[in-house]
């Protein structure tokens, strides 16, 4: 995730205390992990927070959950990278990622907009990948730009 063109601040490089809380849960239904982050901006030190769940039930799929608090008017922007052989096409509200006979569907909020990069140089470099060092081919990059104006949460 970006908030106004920037990720989130930097976790911690090492522990010196008490061990990081455990963030995992699993059961016979499902396994959920989840993490906190905070964003800070040029004007803002705390300009808000995120909250990542990810909940995987065997045979039915995967959630992915990011809860956004933020702290004014701010633009949030949702990145996926995929593998080369993907092909990706995006809807008003959803986009569609297939590779063989797999699809996946990815849904957004209804305030925002997709963009698509594959191979782009400038004004910065997306929609890359890199199966090695020094090496690099075209890949689809999916972006969802939106715009937060209060508490929000994005399935």
């Amino acid at each position: 995730l970006l908030l106004d063109g920037r990720a989130s601040d930097p976790a911690p490089r090492s522990v010196s205390s008490e061990p990081l809380p455990h963030r995992f849960r699993q059961t016979a239904a499902f396994a959920l992990a989840w993490g906190d982050a905070t964003f800070s901006t040029a004007t803002s030190a705390r300009a808000a927070d995120w909250r990542r769940l990810v909940v995987h039930a065997p045979g039915a799929g995967w959630v992915v959950i990011d809860r956004v608090v933020a702290f004014g008017p701010r633009t949030l922007t949702t990145q996926w990278h995929w593998h080369p052989a993907v092909a990706v096409a995006p809807t008003t509200r959803e986009f569609i990622a297939t590779s063989g006979e797999s699809a996946l569907a990815v849904t957004a909020p209804p305030n925002g907009a997709w963009t698509v990069y594959r191979g782009q140089e400038a004004p910065l470099p997306r929609g890359w990948f890199s199966s090695r060092f020094n090496r690099r081919e075209p890949a689809p990059q999916t972006d969802y730009a939106q715009t937060l104006r209060g508490p929000t949460l994005n399935l």
